[in-house]
């Protein structure tokens, strides 16, 4: 093999490789592949599933998940919220909404001020003293799940903004993914449930009311379009969760969302897209779609989390479409939740110091005190 015999030929093959390394640090990040072959069109995770038999349909015979089943899920759903003469009326929509999902699941509501007090007690909800972080004066959104696992006990539980309206057969669908849980002997493994929203302007409505929640619902289902897959207002585990090992994200700030759904991702947990079966309809008002971003401390979550060092990169990881399994309604109306083939490219997107220290040291990376194989 020629060796370099000129010092300018050296200098030139030593620059081009110090120009490759920086350009990866200029970039931050590099991708992971895990061994599954993967595809560079993604674009057909993005079409509805659609479940296929190979035997011909009969939905008078077979195991029935979700509406019709004898399977009835135990589901605690709790929400937290301050008085903000803007939006009461909405909190107050989302008070009636969910105390009439069918199967009654338990519902707490986390508040110090005595004006929302008063609105969890005559909606017939379980109110609770709330601790806040300080510099925020927002609770975390593990306080909320610990707290509620003290108080219920359930199989899952369910935590959602205040502005968040759910179709009355929530308890329903929960009841077929636990059907699936178990038949896969997956139930004894942390579960995290996420999904997209929809949002639907409440300004041309009227939304005032015991009664309007109703109203609202019904023009939600003249609306196709769920809005983008990184914004997750809703999460729904199981009690083996481990919510002691999450950092104090606090709830209504920017970036929770998505690190919730990339660290359970890392971490191996069954994690299930429900977009497609969970009507979640958002109540906006004048402060639009992207409120988080204009609260005090908007970025307390992102300085958190970089604090962390996670090393997978969360906005990309935190997406749904990033979640190893989706549910979707068979040809029955029943309940399926189906493992996809791949995720798209981005869910395996890795910060490029770990992804170093991961290429010297081994395939063992660790994060919060957690040995996480890659």
């Amino acid at each position: 093999m020629k060796r370099c015999g000129k010092l300018l030929g050296c200098n030139f093959l030593h620059s081009s490789v110090f120009s490759v390394f920086l350009l990866f640090i200029v970039v931050g990040n590099i991708y992971f592949i895990p061994g599954t072959e993967r595809h560079v069109s993604t674009s057909m995770y993005n079409l509805p599933p659609k479940f296929t038999s190979k035997t011909p349909i009969n939905c008078s015979t077979g195991s029935a998940t979700g509406s019709g089943s004898d399977n009835r899920t135990s589901l605690t759903m709790f929400t937290s919220f301050p008085f903000v003469k803007s939006k009461f009326d909405i909190n107050l929509n989302t008070l009636q909404n969910w105390k009439h999902i069918y199967k009654s699941p338990k519902l707490i509501l986390f508040t110090d001020d005595q004006r929302v007090v008063s609105a969890g007690v005559s909606s017939d909800w379980s109110v609770e003293n709330v601790t806040t972080e300080s510099v925020t004066e927002v609770p975390a959104l593990r306080t909320l799940f610990l707290e509620s696992q003290q108080r219920s006990k359930s199989y899952f539980y369910m935590y959602a903004n205040a502005d968040i309206l759910f179709d009355r057969y929530l308890s329903e669908i929960l009841s077929g993914i636990e059907v699936f849980l178990k038949s896969s002997h997956l139930h004894n493994k942390p579960v995290l449930i996420v999904g997209q929203r929809t949002n639907i302007n409440i300004s041309r409505i009227n939304s005032h009311g015991v009664e309007a929640w109703k109203t609202i619902l019904q023009k939600s289902y003249t609306i196709y379009t769920k809005f983008q897959k990184d914004a997750i207002d809703y999460f729904i585990t199981n009690n083996v969760f481990p919510w002691r090992d999450v950092p104090q994200l606090v709830i209504g700030r920017v970036g929770y969302d998505n690190w919730i759904i990339a660290y359970a991702r890392f971490r191996g947990f069954v994690t299930i897209d429900a977009s497609s079966v969970i009507s979640a309809i958002h109540q906006t008002n004048n402060n639009g779609n992207f409120e988080g971003f204009k609260n005090g401390n908007w970025d307390f979550n992102r300085e958190l989390i970089w604090k962390t060092g996670p090393p997978f990169n969360y906005a990309l990881w935190g997406q749904t479409d990033c979640c190893p399994y989706r549910v979707i309604y068979d040809d029955c109306s029943r309940v399926r939740v189906l493992k996809r083939p791949a995720v798209p490219l981005h869910c395996d997107r890795l910060n490029l110091i770990s992804s170093i220290t991961h290429y010297l040291f081994g395939n063992d990376v660790y994060y919060l005190g957690h040995k996480q194989k890659l």
